[in-house]
């Protein structure tokens, strides 16, 4: 699936432009309402580890994390959190939701 994929890219710090850059946000686009919470963070924190602002990705995905909020558990809420903090990315909606859990 494409968050672990993008994640083991990312453990490697191999920034693959094509597949960060182009690919992932096509596939986020497309089918962010398959992601489970654990999709949401793996690729939310594989974009923070290579340091890829990616609004594209976010957007998409920042519905679907509302969406999943009361599904969430600590490590997840903290885990999103954080790779929006490193890549200064502000959500107010997705905060307050998050929040709220």
């Amino acid at each position: 699936d494409a968050s672990v994929i993008a994640n083991a890219y990312a453990r490697l710090m191999v920034l693959e432009r094509t597949l960060f850059g182009q690919l992932i946000p096509s596939y986020v686009a497309a089918n962010s309402e398959r992601f489970r919470v654990k999709d949401l963070a793996l690729m939310m924190n594989a974009y923070a580890k290579v340091e890829l602002r990616s609004l594209t990705v976010f957007n998409a995905l920042s519905e679907r994390c509302r969406e999943q909020a009361p599904r969430m558990d600590g490590q997840a809420i903290s885990v999103i959190a954080n790779a929006h903090a490193r890549l200064l990315i502000v959500d107010e909606p997705l905060f307050k939701s998050l929040a709220w859990q």
